[in-house]
């Protein structure tokens, strides 16, 4: 449906019994990222041509939970993130044809974001920081920097919700879903026995 809310629904026709929902999009529109619960498999995730005969293809189908996928800028390269390692971490696959993986995170990671320019890929870590990795796309490979903490949050990133932050296109910004600190709440007041306040 188009962001101006002028035209119906258009159903994209990914029928399945299975519990799944979109992670992204690209930029030139053709593909759309999905993550499905597979009885087998766990989580793997998917993606929806929107052109042709729109048949969902396979991108990841591992024994281990796939997740929150996201296209690089130019659509060249997928970010996600995996349990394969025995706790969540953040991998870089090529698209559409997976030639070769490479791990970003080294401490943990999840909820990938790419900059507008695709240099850099930011995402939450264990101890609730922001982490920020530069990345540079060679003919078939990345090349990953050393990942650097930017700065602590309250945002307890992970599933099943996506998108507790995001950042601008210029990578200087971020966007959070947090909740209130202790300090912004306000008081409240508990009246016991009030119904003798009333007898008098």
């Amino acid at each position: 449906k188009t962001a101006s809310g002028g035209t119906t629904e258009t159903p994209l026709v990914v029928t399945s019994g299975e519990f799944k929902f979109a992670s992204d999009w690209s930029r030139d529109g053709r593909y759309i990222l999905y993550q499905v619960r597979e009885k087998k498999s766990g989580w793997d995730l998917w993606v929806l041509p929107t052109f042709g005969d729109r048949k969902p293809i396979p991108l990841l189908q591992t024994p281990f939970a796939e997740t929150n996928a996201v296209f690089s800028p130019d659509g060249r390269w997928v970010a996600f993130q995996s349990n394969e390692s025995g706790r969540p971490e953040i991998y870089v696959q090529a698209f559409p044809t997976a030639a070769g993986k490479w791990q970003i995170s080294t401490q943990g990671g999840v909820e990938p974001f790419w900059s507008g320019d695709g240099r850099q890929i930011t995402y939450g870590d264990p101890t609730s920081h922001l982490v920020a990795v530069d990345v540079a796309g060679r003919a078939e490979t990345i090349e990953a920097g050393i990942p650097r903490p930017l700065f602590q949050t309250r945002v307890q990133t992970g599933f099943p919700v996506r998108s507790h932050y995001v950042p601008t296109p210029d990578g200087e910004r971020f966007l959070f879903l947090a909740p209130l600190g202790r300090d912004a709440l306000t008081p409240t007041t508990v009246v016991v026995n009030w119904f003798a306040e009333l007898a008098r």
